[in-house]
């Protein structure tokens, strides 16, 4: 079976907007389903950080959400399926849990 390639990641983003309604259809979670075909996603609470959404495989951590304190767990997953879409399409990585370092962005 052949290996996938590895993603080369080119720089890191801050965030991704909340969807426009308080109601999310969650049937159009295309980019979630297929990183789910070989990453893993785990949502939970972190000390410090609060509740996060969590998008890796192994070791590469692709995207890091924050759970703001007016969204519900379906805006939740379609701002981690956008993020997802963006690294797929942007080749980039999402962070809103770890403070930005100088070390982290490429110029």
């Amino acid at each position: 079976m052949a290996r996938r390639p590895k993603l080369v990641l080119r720089k890191a983003e801050r965030g991704i907007d909340l969807p426009a309604t308080d109601r999310a259809d969650t049937s159009q979670l295309h980019h979630l389903s297929d990183f789910l075909a070989w990453g893993t996603i785990t949502i939970g609470h972190i000390d410090r950080a609060g509740p996060v959404a969590i998008a890796a495989e192994g070791k590469h951590v692709y995207v890091m959400l924050r759970r703001f304190p007016s969204e519900n767990l379906d805006q939740t997953m379609i701002r981690l399926d956008q993020a997802l879409g963006r690294v797929f399409t942007e080749l980039v990585y999402i962070d809103e849990v770890n403070p930005i370092s100088e070390s982290t962005v490429t110029y």
